[in-house]
């Protein structure tokens, strides 16, 4: 079970605010890495950080979720509130 705090570099949320798992598609988990924007977890495997750390609802605008629902919608990437470096940035990856 992942951490119950966020893995966002900076982060300030606390433990009440929704965490969501790392997806499982390659590339959209590779740039939740790099928007995470934290060395902790950067040389990790894929099974490491899926199964320990997770990124909160902060991170996501609300058009991420459905209305009326809390979990993210296929494709959704954090854009919100990241670590400074990334928030103007193009990743590739």
């Amino acid at each position: 079970m992942p951490s119950d705090k966020c893995i966002v570099l900076n982060c300030p949320s606390g433990r009440n605010v929704r965490k969501h798992y790392f997806p499982k598609n390659d590339l959209e988990f590779r740039i939740w890495v790099k928007r995470a924007g934290n060395d902790k977890i950067i040389n990790l495997s894929k099974e490491e950080i899926t199964k320990k750390y997770a990124i909160c609802t902060l991170h996501f605008q609300d058009s991420c979720r459905s209305i009326g629902t809390v979990r993210l919608n296929k494709g959704s990437l954090p854009t919100m509130f990241l670590p400074s470096i990334y928030n103007n940035m193009i990743i590739i990856v």
